[in-house]
Protein backbone atom coordinates (compact mmCIF):
# COMPACT_ATOMS: atom_id res chain seq x y z
CA UNK A 1 0.00 0.00 0.00
CA UNK A 2 0.99 3.24 -0.90
CA UNK A 3 1.88 5.41 2.57
CA UNK A 4 2.82 8.98 0.73
CA UNK A 5 1.32 12.18 1.77
CA UNK A 6 -0.47 12.57 -1.79
CA UNK A 7 -3.05 10.15 -0.27
CA UNK A 8 -6.26 11.91 -0.29
CA UNK A 9 -7.82 8.81 2.36
CA UNK A 10 -5.77 7.58 4.66
CA UNK A 11 -6.55 4.15 6.88
CA UNK A 12 -2.78 3.38 7.37
CA UNK A 13 -1.99 6.34 9.41
CA UNK A 14 0.21 5.76 12.11
CA UNK A 15 -2.00 7.39 15.15
CA UNK A 16 -4.99 5.80 13.41
CA UNK A 17 -3.20 2.62 13.21
CA UNK A 18 -1.88 2.71 16.81
CA UNK A 19 -4.93 4.01 18.54
CA UNK A 20 -6.43 0.82 16.90
CA UNK A 21 -3.59 -1.68 17.81
CA UNK A 22 -4.09 -0.61 21.75
CA UNK A 23 -8.43 -0.85 21.72
CA UNK A 24 -8.35 -4.37 19.89
CA UNK A 25 -4.30 -5.63 20.41
CA UNK A 26 -3.84 -6.52 16.61
CA UNK A 27 -2.15 -4.31 13.67
CA UNK A 28 -4.51 -2.65 11.25
CA UNK A 29 -2.33 -4.36 8.12
CA UNK A 30 -4.03 -7.45 8.87
CA UNK A 31 -7.40 -6.46 8.93
CA UNK A 32 -8.75 -6.74 5.51
CA UNK A 33 -10.87 -3.27 4.74
CA UNK A 34 -12.78 -2.55 1.70
CA UNK A 35 -12.04 0.78 1.43
CA UNK A 36 -7.99 0.77 1.99
CA UNK A 37 -7.86 0.09 -1.67
CA UNK A 38 -9.34 3.80 -2.27
CA UNK A 39 -5.88 4.90 -0.48
CA UNK A 40 -4.29 3.61 -3.74
CA UNK A 41 -6.91 4.80 -6.80
CA UNK A 42 -7.64 8.64 -5.05
CA UNK A 43 -4.60 10.40 -5.45
CA UNK A 44 -5.14 14.00 -4.70
CA UNK A 45 -2.38 16.60 -4.06
CA UNK A 46 -2.83 19.30 -1.40
CA UNK A 47 -2.91 22.08 -3.88
CA UNK A 48 -5.57 20.00 -5.17
CA UNK A 49 -7.75 20.46 -2.77
CA UNK A 50 -9.66 23.53 -1.65
CA UNK A 51 -12.54 24.20 1.09
CA UNK A 52 -14.94 26.68 -0.22
CA UNK A 53 -17.89 28.08 1.92
CA UNK A 54 -21.23 28.77 0.81
CA UNK A 55 -23.01 31.38 2.24
CA UNK A 56 -25.69 32.26 -0.03
CA UNK A 57 -27.65 30.09 -2.80
CA UNK A 58 -28.98 32.75 -4.74
CA UNK A 59 -32.21 32.65 -4.18
CA UNK A 60 -35.35 34.89 -3.16
CA UNK A 61 -37.09 32.02 -2.14
CA UNK A 62 -34.74 29.56 -0.25
CA UNK A 63 -32.07 31.28 2.06
CA UNK A 64 -29.38 29.58 4.29
CA UNK A 65 -29.52 29.86 7.86
CA UNK A 66 -25.87 29.21 8.70
CA UNK A 67 -23.00 28.50 5.88
CA UNK A 68 -21.60 25.30 5.15
CA UNK A 69 -18.46 24.27 3.85
CA UNK A 70 -17.53 21.93 0.74
CA UNK A 71 -14.32 20.35 0.31
CA UNK A 72 -13.64 20.56 -4.08
CA UNK A 73 -10.87 18.21 -5.38
CA UNK A 74 -9.40 18.40 -8.83
CA UNK A 75 -8.84 14.69 -10.25
CA UNK A 76 -7.54 13.69 -13.90
CA UNK A 77 -8.54 17.94 -15.29
CA UNK A 78 -12.20 17.78 -13.29
CA UNK A 79 -13.47 19.70 -9.94
CA UNK A 80 -15.83 17.72 -7.82
CA UNK A 81 -17.45 18.19 -4.24
CA UNK A 82 -20.10 16.11 -2.47
CA UNK A 83 -22.61 17.16 0.11
CA UNK A 84 -23.02 13.70 1.74
CA UNK A 85 -25.83 14.86 4.28
CA UNK A 86 -28.12 15.17 1.24
CA UNK A 87 -26.01 12.72 -0.88
CA UNK A 88 -25.46 15.67 -3.69
CA UNK A 89 -22.70 15.49 -6.29
CA UNK A 90 -21.67 18.32 -7.98
CA UNK A 91 -18.76 17.94 -11.25
CA UNK A 92 -17.62 20.86 -13.12
CA UNK A 93 -14.59 22.48 -15.44
CA UNK A 94 -13.80 24.63 -13.05
CA UNK A 95 -14.15 25.29 -8.93
CA UNK A 96 -16.81 27.89 -9.83
CA UNK A 97 -18.63 25.57 -12.04
CA UNK A 98 -19.16 23.08 -9.13
CA UNK A 99 -19.82 25.39 -6.62
CA UNK A 100 -23.32 26.98 -8.85
CA UNK A 101 -24.51 22.96 -9.58
CA UNK A 102 -23.97 22.06 -6.20
CA UNK A 103 -26.18 25.16 -5.64
CA UNK A 104 -28.60 24.55 -7.95
CA UNK A 105 -29.06 20.72 -7.05
CA UNK A 106 -29.44 21.85 -3.65
CA UNK A 107 -32.25 24.70 -4.55
CA UNK A 108 -33.79 21.64 -7.15
CA UNK A 109 -34.28 19.59 -3.79
CA UNK A 110 -35.49 21.97 -1.77
CA UNK A 111 -38.15 22.68 -4.69
CA UNK A 112 -38.73 19.34 -5.26
CA UNK A 113 -39.14 18.18 -1.20
CA UNK A 114 -41.13 21.11 -0.12
CA UNK A 115 -43.48 20.75 -2.82
CA UNK A 116 -44.79 17.44 -1.62
CA UNK A 117 -46.98 16.18 1.12
CA UNK A 118 -45.06 15.10 4.27
CA UNK A 119 -47.08 11.74 3.69
CA UNK A 120 -45.79 11.15 -0.20
CA UNK A 121 -41.83 11.61 0.98
CA UNK A 122 -40.05 8.40 1.44
CA UNK A 123 -37.68 7.65 3.63
CA UNK A 124 -34.54 9.31 2.78
CA UNK A 125 -36.42 12.54 1.17
CA UNK A 126 -37.90 12.74 4.81
CA UNK A 127 -35.09 12.74 6.28
CA UNK A 128 -33.58 15.34 3.52
CA UNK A 129 -36.09 17.50 4.62
CA UNK A 130 -35.36 17.58 8.31
CA UNK A 131 -31.75 18.37 7.43
CA UNK A 132 -32.48 21.13 4.73
CA UNK A 133 -35.42 23.13 7.37
CA UNK A 134 -31.72 23.20 9.36
CA UNK A 135 -29.93 24.95 7.51
CA UNK A 136 -31.97 26.40 5.08
CA UNK A 137 -35.34 29.33 5.36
Amino acid sequence: MNNDSSSFLSYTDFSYSTALTNTIGFEMNNVINPFLFLTNEIQVDEQDMEIAYITDLGSDKFRLLKPFSLLITKENGEYKTEYSPLELYAFGDSKEDVIDEMKDDLLDLCENIFSQNEDNLGRFPKIWKRIIKSIIA
